[in-house]
C-alpha cells in the first residue's frame, strides 16, 4: 500500500512538473506576442489621436458655419442698412395703423355711425399690414421685435380699455 501511495506521488509531482515547464515557455511566448500587441496598440492609438484631431478640426469649422446660418436666419447678424430701413418703414406704417385703429375703437364705443363706415377700409389695412409685418418677421433685429411687440402692447391696452366700460 505504501508503494502504491509512493507511486501516486511520484505520478503527481512528474504532472506537475512537466505542467510547470510548458508554462515556462508559455510566458516568453507570450512576452514577445505582448510586445508586438504593445506596439499595435500604441500605432493605433496615435492614429485614433490623428484622426480626432482631424475630426474636431472639421466639427469646429463645420459649427462655425452652421451658427453662421442660423444668426443669418434669426436675424442676429448684421442686417444691411437698406432693408433695416424698409423694416423701420414698415414699423411706422404698422404703429400710424394702430393708431388709426385706436381712433375707431374710441369712436365706435361712443356709438359713432361714421367710424362703422370707416371699418372695411381698416380692416383691409389690417390685412396688408400684417402681411407685410409676418413677411419680414424673420430679418427684425432685437430693436425692431421690441418696437413691434410695444405696438401690439398699445393696441392691446386700448382694446383692453374699450372692454373695461
Amino acid at each position: 500500500m505504501k508503494r502504491k501511495l509512493l507511486f501516486g506521488y511520484a505520478a503527481s509531482a512528474l504532472i506537475l512538473i512537466s505542467c510547470g515547464d510548458s508554462g515556462k515557455e508559455q510566458k516568453s511566448t507570450d512576452f514577445e506576442s505582448q510586445s508586438q500587441y504593445d506596439e499595435e496598440i500604441a500605432d493605433y492609438e496615435a492614429e485614433m489621436d490623428e484622426e480626432m484631431a482631424d475630426f474636431e478640426a472639421d466639427f469646429d469649422a463645420e459649427m462655425k458655419e452652421l451658427d453662421a446660418e442660423i444668426e443669418k436666419e434669426i436675424g442676429m447678424g448684421e442686417t444691411d442698412s437698406n432693408k433695416s430701413a424698409e423694416i423701420d418703414a414698415a414699423l411706422d406704417s404698422y404703429e400710424d395703423y394702430v393708431d388709426e385703429y385706436i381712433v375707431f375703437l374710441k369712436k365706435a364705443h361712443k356709438g359713432d355711425a361714421s367710424a362703422m363706415q370707416q371699418y372695411p377700409a381698416l380692416m383691409q389695412k389690417a390685412n396688408d399690414m400684417n402681411s407685410k409685418v409676418q413677411g419680414m418677421s424673420n430679418e427684425f433685429n432685437s430693436k425692431q421685435m421690441a418696437r413691434l411687440t410695444e405696438i401690439a402692447m398699445k393696441m392691446n391696452k386700448a382694446a383692453a380699455e374699450m372692454q373695461a366700460y
